[in-house]
């Protein structure tokens, strides 16, 4: 398929009102699995990209642990035993 008609294509299937679920890619051999089970459309997510250019997976977590300065409390400072 030439690269227009797949644009075409794509552009059809983010502007309709149905959702897609789209098939986790890797590599072309994916890709022609996905496509033969019946996706329309393919994913290649961040961690995936960093594997097959890297060799290694992405291992850093996707957001920051909180600091533990800006960690709050839940107990009432009133109540010394734990219990509400």
């Amino acid at each position: 398929m030439a690269f227009r008609k797949r644009r075409e294509a794509l552009r059809a299937i983010l502007s309709s009102t149905t959702c897609v679920r789209p098939g986790s890619v890797y590599d072309a051999t994916s890709i022609r699995i996905a496509e033969h089970l019946g996706f329309e459309v393919g994913m290649f997510g961040g961690s995936v990209a960093s594997l097959a250019v890297l060799g290694d997976p992405d291992s850093r977590p996707p957001v920051p642990p909180a600091s533990p300065s800006r960690t709050r409390c839940c107990r009432s400072p009133l109540d010394k035993t734990g219990r509400n």
